[in-house]
């Protein structure tokens, strides 16, 4: 009916559902080219993208249809809205007054029932035809489309494949189950959706709502749990102000159970016959208790989280490290292997280097462990940016080598190591170079945060911070430590603006650095307390839970100068 054939790009717009994997595969059944959207990148950039891929076909759920009206090129350039379940009567007046094509999947299978002649035979891609151009979303700026190949999708479902039968994996099967919540719209879900689907084994999707995520789980019961650092931060950070308000005998119980098994971790078991019953039990229910392994990605998680859940799961927990570029992956750590604080090994289908950054003292030369930026080349890596050579020739050079824009090491068991970043580096006045992520990875560790921007400008000599504090844990802190009057009941706004809330707390923060041996010019001068949470609704966070840094610097401009001035002033 649409005509789909090679090259056809259709965006596809939606919470992760059959119907967004039907338009997928759909697509691809007639060699078409998808584009992920999702609402966080903004109008303006889904405007561009329209614009910039020439999209006429846009399949989407029911309720992106009122975003999507809203796009000012939406009712000029898309001709065709594909709806995975039935407009309401006001949507669908409006795509009506649009002159718009509306076809609605429900019915589109009930016609293909009833006339066979509708079925037609697929369109072979090549290796090298365009699968989908991913959008990143952005934290350093404009969105760019990366361009993935067949070949570098399949290489992913490959790579699983081999190291799986090579044994470095857990051993998946068709009784396998995991629950698909991460956005679709992300390559490091789209790569593991579509391994699932190559090993048969079984997908269930969230009902919608990042809220009922864990009513979900507790549905489904996945043997596997895909996530991304931050959530199992909360996880952490919940356990453990749980435990804290337990009587004496059961933080003392549950501390004795963790350090016997964190010994038994040492030793390479991550199950242990009394404790696992007794203590950790309710925490594994929360994924459902039938959880068998945890893979995550998306960005670095720290040690002490990762020992924690591998010894309150009881489960096997690989860490990926990759990027949008790459298919999602560069590296993975190996199975039965249990100590925290790596990247593990390059993935089967990729060679890695690293490249010199002398101004930033990393060379291949650095004893006792070779330091530079990660460079990655194979079949997974990225075609090109989308109508955009010249970021791509920054990007890709003409041996195919990808530059990550992450700094690493290989340490003494051949395993990858992230040490620091290239990209999200600013340098002080005095001439060292900071590493912000690494920072607020240290920061969010603390009980009293929840979550953290730092920032710091070539012509200052100190950081300064954007702290979102965990809010029952500062009220108490307030009330208890500070004795804040009535700190449990005043509004945020308030309490936050207390002069001497906010000087105790850079005290704790400064302690809470240095002890995680942060240098002197790591830790903040200055802080700010927000009461709003960093999310993707505010447009602070991409879709897989990252700041955006450039969105925070334009939000808390007058915040960070104000901060400056008054140390200034001190």
């Amino acid at each position: 009916k649409l005509n789909v054939q090679k090259g056809t790009v259709i965006g596809i717009i939606g919470i992760n559902s059959l119907e967004w994997a039907y338009s997928m595969f759909g697509t691809f059944y007639n060699n078409g080219i998808i584009v992920p959207l999702y609402d966080t990148l903004g109008v303006a950039s889904l405007e561009m993208i329209i614009e910039q891929t020439e999209m006429k076909i846009i399949a989407a759920s029911a309720e992106k249809i009122k975003l999507l009206t809203s796009i000012p090129n939406f009712k000029t350039n898309i001709k065709t809205l594909i709806a995975f379940t039935k407009p309401s009567d006001e949507d669908m007046n409006t795509l009506k007054e649009y002159g718009m094509n509306v076809l609605i999947l429900e019915d589109i299978e009930k016609e293909v029932e009833a006339d066979e002649t509708f079925k037609s035979d697929p369109i072979d891609p090549v290796l090298e035809d365009t699968a989908l151009i991913c959008y990143t979303s952005g934290t350093t700026g404009k969105p760019k489309g990366v361009i993935l190949t067949h070949r570098n999708m399949l290489c992913f479902v490959g790579s699983v494949y081999i190291v799986i039968l090579s044994k470095q994996l857990y051993q998946y099967d068709e009784t396998d189950c995991y629950i698909s919540y991460l956005p679709l719209a992300h390559v490091f879900e789209q790569a593991i959706f579509h391994s699932f689907v190559f090993l048969s084994a079984r997908i269930g999707f969230y009902t919608g709502s990042v809220k009922n995520v864990m009513s979900d789980i507790n549905a489904l019961k996945p043997t596997c749990f895909i996530t991304v650092p931050r959530l199992l931060n909360r996880v952490y950070g919940v356990v453990h102000k749980t435990i804290a308000a337990k009587p004496a005998i059961v933080r003392f119980l549950f501390n004795w159970a963790c350090k016997s098994k964190m010994r038994g971790l040492a030793k390479g078991k991550v199950t242990h016959w009394l404790w696992d019953g007794i203590v950790f039990k309710s925490i594994r229910e929360k994924l459902g208790g039938e959880i068998k392994v945890m893979l995550v990605g998306s960005a670095p998680l720290s040690a002490d989280v990762m020992d924690f859940m591998r010894i309150a799961f009881s489960c096997e927990i690989f860490e990926g490290y990759g990027s949008t570029e790459t298919v999602g992956c560069i590296s993975l750590t190996r199975r039965n292997e249990t100590e925290a604080g790596n990247n593990g090994v390059p993935w089967p289908c990729c060679e890695l280097k690293l490249r010199d950054i002398p101004e930033m003292n990393y060379t291949s030369e650095d004893k006792p462990y070779p330091r530079g930026e990660i460079m990655v080349k194979g079949p997974n890596v990225f075609k090109e940016y989308y109508k955009m050579p010249e970021v791509t020739a920054e990007t890709k050079d003409e041996e195919g080598w990808c530059h990550t824009g992450d700094i690493g090491m290989w340490d003494e068991k051949g395993r990858l190591k992230i040490i620091d970043r290239v990209k999200n580096i600013f340098k002080l006045a005095q001439g060292e170079y900071v590493a912000p992520e690494k920072i607020e990875n240290v920061l969010i560790n603390h009980e009293l945060v929840e979550q953290a921007f730092v920032h710091g400008e070539s012509l200052q000599n100190s950081l300064v911070g954007v702290i979102v504090p965990d809010e029952p844990e500062i009220r108490e802190y307030a009330l208890n430590t500070l004795h804040i009057d009535k700190a449990d009941s005043l509004p945020l706004k308030d309490l936050y603006s207390r002069p001497e809330l906010k000087k105790a707390l850079l005290t704790e923060l400064d302690k809470h650095c240095r002890a995680n041996d942060l240098k002197g010019f790591e830790c903040l001068r200055n802080i700010v307390l927000e009461t709003e949470p960093f999310s993707t609704e505010n447009n602070l966070l991409t879709p897989v839970f990252k700041l955006k840094r450039n969105v925070a610097i334009k939000k808390y401009r007058k915040a960070i100068d104000q901060m400056y001035l008054e140390m200034e002033q001190l």
